[in-house]
């Protein structure tokens, strides 16, 4: 549903606004109001699409009500369309500098109106599916973040163990030319031995013979 916020201080713009939107504008719910003080607290109550703004009210404009909600970077997205019976150039380039983004004339041309009104939805719809797509890349970018971060993770932890069983192969390695000959020391030890006694016992004889 398209929230449709009208705000006028004449009942009877909003009555009539309120039947055109409901006859022509698909999946609308139209919120009234009629106090222009209270629009701030009609956005804060309500998941507002789009505004149907009056400029002439009394006590505050609605060109007023428009700077208090561009103000709000919350609201930077909602479709604002300035209702007016002025004509002057200066007042709407005003709004348009304000951050209005279209405007229906008074008195109300039915074929206008609900042209502009649909233009509005359009507009509406686009930013809504906009969000949503950068919601869900946003998403999906926070998720392939995480994926890379463990392939990292589990590369590092990879490269840790190829580098450990690689320490493991050398020292084992090490450890096998140590030994070849350690034991060829240690198998030919006996027979050193044997020849010393040998050649201790020829030394005694010759010192003997002397």
């Amino acid at each position: 549903f398209m929230n449709i916020l009208v705000v006028d201080d004449e009942r009877f713009n909003l009555k009539l606004a309120q039947d055109l939107i409901e006859i022509h504008i698909a999946d609308s719910h139209v919120i009234l109001c009629s106090v222009p003080e209270e629009v701030l607290k009609k956005l804060e109550e309500n998941n507002i699409d789009i505004i149907l703004l009056d400029i002439i009210m009394p006590r505050i404009t609605g060109i007023d009500i428009l700077k208090s909600i561009r103000g709000n970077e919350q609201y930077n997205d909602i479709q604002i369309i300035m209702f007016t019976g002025l004509t002057d150039k200066a007042s709407f380039q005003t709004c348009f500098e304000t951050g209005a983004n279209d405007f229906i004339n008074k008195p109300i041309d039915f074929t206008e109106f609900v042209a502009r009104m649909n233009a509005s939805v359009k507009a509406r719809k686009n930013i809504l599916a906009l969000k949503e797509m950068n919601h869900t890349i946003t998403t999906q970018y926070k998720k392939l973040q995480s994926v890379t971060q463990k392939l990292k993770d589990t590369q590092f932890n990879l490269i840790q163990k190829e580098k450990l069983a690689a320490l493991g192969e050398i020292a084992a390695g090490i450890a096998h030319e140590i030994n070849n000959p350690m034991g060829f020391i240690s198998s030919n030890l006996d027979t050193m031995n044997r020849y010393l006694q040998k050649i201790s016992k020829l030394i005694m004889i010759y010192r003997n013979f002397v």
